[in-house]
């Protein structure tokens, strides 16, 4: 196997990690998995966590995806990725990267304010929740799912 194809193996691996995580954050399945909305309220560094989870997680991902798909050498891995398909890749992965830069600009430009409609719907009820219920303390109202250890539901 050439350095070649490792390095796509190794882009194309983290890609899928980072999406992969990122789609665990944002389900919040679990406790930890919720918390990036549960740490101090804006604008201390949750705003950040907050980015990270909505824009930034995927845009890695994606960058990390579509470098891969540009570097994958035809005829690699002995033969079993034809030229066809090496092509179409590297074609995926210019076309997907200016793409990503909007939500690269929405990541970075920590002024301008992420739209409910971008976060996930238990996310929106957090949201709701500081609004209607301004805070000193950085901690939400419990919720009994976001209890660490078995719980209802």
């Amino acid at each position: 196997m050439s350095e070649r194809e490792v390095g796509t193996l190794v882009l194309l691996a983290a890609g899928l990690a980072v999406l992969g995580a990122t789609a665990w954050a944002r389900r919040g399945g679990s406790y930890r998995a919720r918390s990036w909305m549960y740490n101090p309220p804006p604008p201390s560094h949750s705003l950040h966590d907050e980015r990270v989870v909505i824009f930034g997680g995927p845009t890695s991902g994606f960058g990390l995806l579509a470098f891969g798909g540009i570097l994958l050498p035809p005829e690699s891995f002995g033969g079993l990725v034809p030229e066809e398909v090496a092509g179409l890749a590297s074609l995926a992965g210019v076309a997907l990267l200016p793409l990503l830069l909007v939500p690269l600009a929405w990541w970075v430009l920590g002024f301008i304010r992420i739209p409910d409609a971008f976060y996930p719907r238990w996310a929106r009820e957090v949201l709701d929740d500081r609004r209607r219920y301004p805070q000193i303390s950085p901690d939400q109202p419990p919720h009994p799912k976001d209890r660490p250890g078995p719980g209802p539901g």
